[in-house]
């Protein structure tokens, strides 16, 4: 990469409370990465409105065109900066044992819309077709004809979830398979970046051993927003792995090249992969032409 700009990271939060755990974990971590000179973004979840699986539905063949998602909700400016973004860290609470609705939906889009790109602004059948796909069907064939790295291809990532008591390691698992899904360089700790309420409920933490309190209301009760207060071990693995990311960032985003730069120099731009004609094809595409 040529350009001469500051490195960016942003961090998502998929918790539906305003100022909970997750966002509290997030907030950290940024604030340590940007001690290293990097601007960062807390991007949260709770007020958007995002779809669900609005692809089902979607008439626009995503594939023939950029990468622009047609839905009518918040999904797309989260998407642009995530394609902008130098590193992302995906922060989750277990909500039923799993990954939050509106969090897995961003990703899953995002996974779609990034999958064997070249360029945002490039459509994914600018690689050709297989030989002998029929040319009025839909699809890729992969790996039968070559396929772009994506478009998160080589941005650092990692993945930080939070709990009362179980479910961590599987979220944690959810957001590291998609992160390697799609070409990440993983950021990694001295142990799993997780945060568990129980550590200080147990030990009599802040608000004295129990386990929630009440809301803003008085009506209701709620979990504790005080991991970081009370899970020493919790707060120095999140300290580590900011400084990890920080420093994995900085080694590589001047050099880590676009999605594009990175598909030419690779295997996946190779004659085994990708006919001639179709190598020449895309390079030379634009659609300022069309």
């Amino acid at each position: 990469m040529s350009e001469n700009r500051p490195p960016k990271v942003i961090a998502i939060s998929g918790s539906m409370r305003r100022g909970g755990n997750t966002e509290q974990f997030l907030q950290r971590a940024l604030d340590i990465i940007s001690e290293s000179s990097i601007e960062t973004e807390l991007i949260t979840l709770t007020d958007k409105n995002i779809q669900l699986e609005p692809c089902a539905t979607c008439v626009s063949e995503c594939d023939e065109r950029p990468a622009v998602c047609v839905a009518h909700d918040d999904f797309y400016p989260i998407f642009k900066k995530m394609v902008e973004a130098d590193g992302i860290i995906l922060g989750s609470p277990v909500y039923w044992g799993a990954v939050p609705s509106k969090l897995k939906e961003v990703l899953s889009r995002a996974g779609t819309l990034s999958e064997g790109r070249i360029s945002a602004d490039k459509p994914v059948t600018i690689l050709g077709k297989a030989a002998g796909w029929p040319p009025n069907v839909r699809g890729r064939a992969w790996p039968e004809t070559t396929k772009g790295p994506g478009l998160f291809a080589r941005k650092i990532g990692g993945a930080i979830a939070v709990s009362q008591r179980d479910g961590l390691l599987f979220v944690i698992s959810e957001l590291m398979l998609w992160l390697l899904i799609n070409d990440f360089v993983i950021c990694s700790s001295n142990y799993w970046v997780d945060g568990l309420e129980m550590a200080g409920r147990i030990a009599g933490g802040v608000g004295g051993g129990g386990t929630r309190v009440l809301n803003a209301s008085k009506k209701a009760v709620e979990h504790v927003r005080d991991i970081l207060q009370v899970d020493r071990e919790a707060a120095q693995t999140l300290e580590h792995f900011a400084e990890n990311f920080a420093w994995l960032v900085n080694l590589t985003y001047k050099v880590r090249g676009t999605p594009e730069e990175i598909f030419w120099k690779s295997r996946l731009s190779s004659e085994k992969w990708l006919k001639p004609e179709d190598r020449k094809a895309a390079m030379a595409f634009s659609f300022s032409e069309k």
